[in-house]
């Protein structure tokens, strides 16, 4: 979040990134905290081999800037142990 405190969201699924935006915002309202799509400052999204975006993941991108995401939405590759930053 942009005041520094960590959210972990996933989809449990390992072969494609599409993430129920309504539903991750449900898990953005804690009782103590309001969060919204718009407090997101990364989203960083697990690759195991490939080392660049996907359509899908471009699509996830363009859906979350749809919900107010202004963040950075990074790629984090596994085999090279790099991040690569993700632009629509």
């Amino acid at each position: 979040m942009k005041d520094g405190t960590p959210f972990r969201y996933t989809s449990f699924d390992e072969n494609r990134i599409w993430l129920n935006v309504e539903e991750m915002e449900r898990g953005l309202r804690t009782p103590d905290r309001k969060y919204s799509i718009s407090d997101i400052a990364i989203i960083i999204h697990n690759h195991l081999i490939e080392d660049k975006c996907s359509d899908d993941d471009r699509r996830q991108l363009k859906d979350l800037k749809k919900h107010g995401f202004k963040g950075l939405f990074l790629i984090y590759c596994k085999r090279t142990n790099k991040t690569y930053h993700v632009q629509d």
